[in-house]
């Protein structure tokens, strides 16, 4: 005869078994997760929607020391490290040359971005009541220039407060699966930056003129304010630096001129600013073909020549 106690058992212990088995698989993916984001943290592109509780989950676990100095990195793909190793991106050198204890550096970059997602990112991570104590916000110039081309507008900015916690937290309420480890794996681990460009190709979508940018100068200085305005959400102190680019190939395609443009609105929205160091685009290494994988993204060289500009620029100001 048909039991409904035993049916309500059987459904207890069913219920209590796929309980614990989600227990632990979320508590192996967030060990898993503490191991694969050190300096740099997740590729929010290979997340649904770029969840920013993962990013915020990255940021509190690195970030979970009362005294340390909180070094925080955002930007795009130049500053994720695209396409090497987390220990080969910028981030993780300017790490080594500061070199003393108690300074935390974490690397928020995420590939493909430009103003208007660093500043979804920035504001996402400002409701979630995240703060560093320097950021350094990368200007993807190209990335930028394309999106703005484009007319794209800047984004809302999320508003808070928004409950965050660690990796055990975050997996416990996101039951992705067998989906989770391809999501959470490096794919450049095994990929070291060495080597240097030795011919490049310029593609069409990086051609811009004067007449381009002057028709969406309006918006281009928009998302940048909108980019500062969420960075004084999150730091104290903010550090501005450019995307380096390899001048001769742009210079050769005269865009040379369209590329200062841009830059000196974004100094010129930099400067009127406190608590702002606003570091320039022409530092040298974006002369030599050495420090450069393709036209727009570094090499381990380049990281280095980077980050050691970064490093002095703090100190001098």
């Amino acid at each position: 005869m048909f039991s409904t106690s035993r049916l309500l058992a059987a459904l207890a212990v069913t219920l209590a078994t796929a309980l614990a088995t989600h227990t632990a698989y979320s508590w192996g993916l967030a060990k898993y997760a503490s191991q694969a984001f050190t300096i740099r943290g997740p590729n929010l592109r290979l997340l649904p929607t770029q969840d920013m509780d993962l990013a915020a989950a990255y940021l509190n676990e690195r970030f979970g020391g009362d005294d340390d100095l909180d070094v925080l990195f955002s930007g795009s793909s130049v500053t994720a490290g695209y396409p090497f190793s987390a220990d080969t991106a910028m981030p993780a050198r300017f790490a080594k040359l500061a070199d003393e204890d108690g300074v935390v550096v974490a690397n928020g970059a995420t590939i493909g971005h430009d103003l208007a997602l660093m500043t979804e990112y920035l504001c996402a991570m400002s409701a979630r009541d995240f703060s560093a104590d320097v950021l350094f916000i990368e200007i993807p110039t190209v990335n930028e220039l394309s999106v703005v081309m484009a007319g794209e507008q800047p984004r809302p900015c999320a508003t808070g407060p928004i409950e965050s916690g660690g990796y055990l937290p975050f997996f416990l309420t996101h039951p992705w699966g067998a989906a989770a480890i391809p999501r959470l794996r490096d794919q450049y681990a095994d990929r070291h930056g060495e080597g240097a460009m030795e011919k490049w190709v310029f593609p069409p979508s990086y051609v811009f003129t004067d007449a381009d940018l002057e028709a969406n100068v309006a918006l281009a200085a928009l998302r940048i304010d909108a980019a500062l305005d969420a960075a004084d959400r999150i730091a104290p102190r903010k550090v501005l630096f450019f995307s380096p680019v390899y001048r001769r190939a742009f210079d050769e395609q005269d865009m040379g001129g369209v590329l200062a443009r841009y830059e000196a609105l974004v100094l010129d929205a930099c400067r009127q600013r406190d608590d702002f160091v606003c570091l320039l685009p022409d530092f040298g290494m974006e002369l030599d073909i050495n420090n450069f994988f393709n036209i727009t993204h570094v090499n381990r060289a380049g990281g280095d020549a980077l980050a050691a500009y970064l490093s002095a620029g703090v100190k001098r100001h």
